[in-house]
């Protein structure tokens, strides 16, 4: 999003919860207008316009919303496919009616998001060997909290700038090939 745009959001902002921005020095202005400019540079304009929309025409607040909650609701309308733990869980446990024998199979079947709360297809094979009332309440809870965890820890990591995101995903290669792994 550019400075011009930003502005354009600002005022739309400012219009609608004239509280927030009474008596404000044309410094206070710049300096806020520049803020917001720095936190949506890497965000689409339609994207950011969407979530400030949302927030007006859904939220009695009485004054604006700060960066982080745009953030984070433009994060809930772009992840808006995302499964719930419990739908999540419903693949899983379907997927196990067929895993003795099939695990590569039906782990292959799941989204990717899902597979990383199982972890392997073998993992698949041993929970369609145990018990359901087991499988039921302390594989189902872990799962379920493990995805909960994974899918947040999403959410926050797609709120940053993207240039933190790049120095991020950097460490990250760096601290596999350290390892050894590739």
């Amino acid at each position: 999003m550019t400075y011009e745009e930003t502005r354009s959001i600002l005022t739309v902002l400012k219009i609608n919860y004239p509280q927030s921005f009474k008596g404000w020095t044309a410094e206070q202005g710049e300096a806020f207008l520049n803020l917001w400019s720095e936190a949506f540079k890497d965000d689409p304009v339609q994207m950011v316009a969407m979530a400030v929309k949302a927030i007006i025409y859904s939220d009695t607040r009485e004054f604006a919303p700060n960066i982080g909650q745009v953030k984070d609701r433009m994060v809930k309308l772009s992840n808006s496919t995302t499964l719930d733990a419990d739908q999540a869980w419903a693949m899983v446990y379907k997927a196990l009616s067929n895993s003795i024998y099939n695990s590569e199979k039906e782990f292959d079947k799941l989204p990717s998001e899902v597979r990383a709360g199982v972890g392997s297809p073998n993992q698949l094979r041993e929970w369609a060997k145990m018990d359901t009332s087991t499988l039921e309440s302390v594989i189902a809870s872990n799962f379920k909290k493990g995805y909960r965890g994974r899918v947040k820890e999403k959410q926050e990591f797609e709120k940053l700038p993207q240039s933190v995101k790049t120095m991020i995903q950097g460490l990250t290669d760096s601290m596999r090939i350290g390892s050894g792994e590739r």
